[in-house]
């Protein structure tokens, strides 16, 4: 077998084959390789920004059709009250199964004009006709925060603050207290929120606010 060589070229040719040689092919490849990984990771890179622009320009029409429209009627003084009895800072309102609407009310404040008592629930009818007042000089009233009711029309009342949670059945009687109000006769004051936790107390609630 014998070779030829091309002056000038520096590549052995085979028996006067005008075929490249297996090195010279090695060395094209070689040099387009890295042409084509650039093309292709420009075309990934401008995949990803077209995507992300999209998005970003759909995001407010996706955000819009995401959050369905709820109906309601609005109407004006639907809670008609009794002469002399007035709403004070409502702070829960609840409906039972019979519509029946149950507002816990910090109006009919008693004692001073800081830390007095300050805790009302009160019985609306499906017509906002007022019904009647649940827990009146209840012993657990003192600073009312939600009220709730169950699906068999008990009522729940949380009140922040006596540290308590009374259950009424559907007729307005207690029928469960949960937590202990601080006595009176001792030297009691609200909660402070500094520090650690304090330490648990059986029987005792500090400030609750919610019930589920």
């Amino acid at each position: 077998m014998s070779y030829r060589s091309n002056e000038g070229s520096g590549v052995l040719r085979r028996g006067g084959s005008d075929k490249k040689s297996p090195l010279r092919s090695y060395n094209n490849r070689n040099k387009i390789r890295p042409k084509i990984a650039r093309t292709i990771d420009e075309e990934v890179a401008m995949k990803h920004w077209a995507f992300a622009w999209l998005m970003l320009l759909s995001a407010p029409v996706l955000a819009q059709e995401s959050v369905p429209t709820i109906p309601f009627e609005s109407v004006s003084n639907l809670l008609r009250l009794p002469p002399n009895l007035y709403l004070g800072e409502v702070t829960g309102v609840a409906v039972n199964s019979k519509k029946h609407i149950f507002v816990l009310s910090r109006g009919n404040t008693t004692g001073p004009a800081f830390g007095a008592t300050a805790a009302q629930l009160l019985e609306f009818g499906p017509d906002g006709k007022f019904l009647r007042e649940i827990g009146k000089n209840l012993y657990a009233w003192a600073f009312g925060h939600t009220v709730r009711v169950d699906k068999e029309d008990n009522i729940w009342a949380v009140d922040k603050g006596s540290d308590m949670i009374v259950k009424f059945n559907p007729e307005g009687r207690v029928v469960m207290v949960f937590g202990r109000k601080q006595e009176a006769s001792d030297e009691v004051a609200p909660y402070k929120r500094t520090g650690p936790p304090p330490k648990h107390q059986d029987g005792r609630f500090r400030q609750p606010t919610h019930v589920t």
